[in-house]
């Protein structure tokens, strides 16, 4: 409780001081978000964007909710109640991406200039959305895993999965040219703060460790 509250309150103040930045910026990219989005313009290909495009359509629509779907139902599974958990992950998903959407249009940030994009977007650019819906799902899958599942390859090889499944859909964004790094990583941020301050009041995370079916 104590390490998931302390992650919580680093995360917040994290993502507290990069939006006051952003303001503070006149909501313009900053240094490391011009270089970063040049480098990725630099190094586009036409197999490289198709595979790209893929994994960031997976950000977005059923991937996240089946994932946060899964993590209720693993966390409720203890309890005999695995149906309610899915239904409640599912809820602090669409809560989570509600939250995201009201920082997003009170921020206001301009995305990227429209002729690097490669797909169509809509609204304003920081927190970037598909990071954070994803986060939100990953972060809470991995949490999950950690707490109930015990240690072995096949917890390994689904934290190693879905950690790279979240990171990946963050940086596909920036090389899609619809997001800066700065809103990946506010994004990042923002799920990590409401993760951490969520998943410790689930009764059903305490219980012992189950394992996962080899």
């Amino acid at each position: 409780m104590a390490r998931s509250l302390l992650t919580a309150a680093v995360t917040g103040a994290l993502f507290t001081l990069l939006t006051v930045a952003v303001f503070l910026h006149g909501r313009e990219p900053f240094g490391i978000d011009t270089a970063l989005t040049s480098w990725f313009l630099d190094h586009r290909s036409p197999g490289l964007t198709r595979l790209v495009t893929a994994v960031t359509d997976t950000g977005t629509g059923v991937g996240p909710i089946l994932v946060m779907a899964l993590a209720g139902a693993l966390a409720g599974r203890r309890s005999g109640a695995p149906a309610i958990g899915a239904l409640a992950g599912v809820g602090a998903l669409v809560t989570g991406q509600l939250l995201r959407y009201t920082l997003v249009w009170s921020i206001d940030r301009p995305r990227p200039p429209m002729p690097d994009w490669l797909t169509h977007v809509n609204g304003p650019s920081f927190p970037s959305g598909h990071t954070t819906t994803t986060a939100l799902a990953g972060f809470t899958l991995i949490t999950v895993l950690l707490l109930t599942v015990r240690r072995g390859w096949p917890r390994t090889a689904a934290v190693a999965v879905v950690g790279c499944w979240t990171v990946a859909v963050g940086l596909s964004r920036i090389y899609l040219g619809v997001h800066y790094v700065t809103d990946v990583v506010g994004g990042w941020l923002l799920a990590g703060c409401l993760v951490s301050l969520v998943l410790p009041a689930v009764p059903a995370l305490a219980p012992k460790r189950m394992a996962l079916p080899v």
